[in-house]
């Protein structure tokens, strides 16, 4: 997994692709498990919840270190150093607003989905935590 100060050495956007290629195809492949395991109806098999549960909730600290990951490159990603210079080109100012933006999408859409992970992720150990009669935090 790349680190944020790996992020911080980022200056350009050959760069910056680079890194999201590699980081989108390691996500897809260590998070597989867990999606496999979200998609599964648990709901006829009280003697496997416990086990479920750790094993979904053990996925949680690697999905905000990928999400604080993400958000550091969204913020690389609208920052001015991978903004091509106004003078070259001629560009004006919705042209560099529409690059960062084209730019910036995909990391915006990798937060929005890990974030959004961590989230199913809680939603599915309150549940377990409700089937096994334990008391869920509101």
């Amino acid at each position: 997994m790349i680190s944020v100060q790996e992020v911080l050495k980022i200056t350009n956007e050959k760069e910056l692709l680079s890194i999201y290629r590699e980081l989108s195809g390691e996500i897809e492949s260590k998070l597989a498990p867990l999606n496999e395991a979200l998609n599964l109806d648990i709901s006829n098999e009280v003697a496997k919840i416990l086990p479920h549960a750790t094993f979904i909730q053990s996925y949680r600290s690697l999905l905000v270190d990928y999400a604080a990951i993400m958000k550091a490159l969204v913020n690389i990603a609208k920052g001015h150093l991978i903004l091509p210079d106004k003078k070259e080109n001629g560009h004006t100012d919705k042209d560099r607003e529409a690059y960062v933006k084209s730019i910036s999408s995909v990391f915006v859409a990798m937060e929005y989905m890990l974030e959004e992970k961590i989230r199913c992720v809680d939603e599915r150990i309150n549940l377990c935590k409700r089937m096994l009669g334990l008391e869920v935090n509101a």
